[in-house]
């Protein structure tokens, strides 16, 4: 499991390349990335779940992007259990948003 933070802005477009790139380097990874935007206060959390990890250990994209982005304020969603986004109007509890998207995954 990987939990990073990045200070790139909160578009959608390049949480997405992100994952993808992680995914093409450890496919069997499951990933989530922060994505700062400060000048427009603005954090994006993009999450991706290997399916190994979705089959042995049950996780979710969506609820672990929900329980990340509780911590700014912000909150989530995601169709397909392996992928999901969310976003929070504030850069203000990073660090805790941090911790609570490790503690989900271990």
């Amino acid at each position: 499991f990987v939990v990073l933070s990045l200070d790139v802005g909160a578009e959608a477009k390049l949480g997405r390349e992100l994952l993808d790139a992680a995914v093409q380097v450890h496919p069997d990874g499951s990933f989530f990335i922060f994505s700062v935007d400060a000048d427009r206060t603005k954090t994006a959390g993009f999450a991706q779940v290997s399916a190994k990890h979705h089959a042995a250990k049950g996780l979710d994209a969506k609820s672990w992007v929900n329980t990340a982005m509780a911590s700014l304020g912000g909150k989530g969603g995601g169709k397909d259990p392996l992928t999901a986004t969310g976003q929070a109007k504030t850069v203000q509890g990073l660090d805790d948003a941090i911790a609570a998207a490790k503690a989900f995954v271990h």
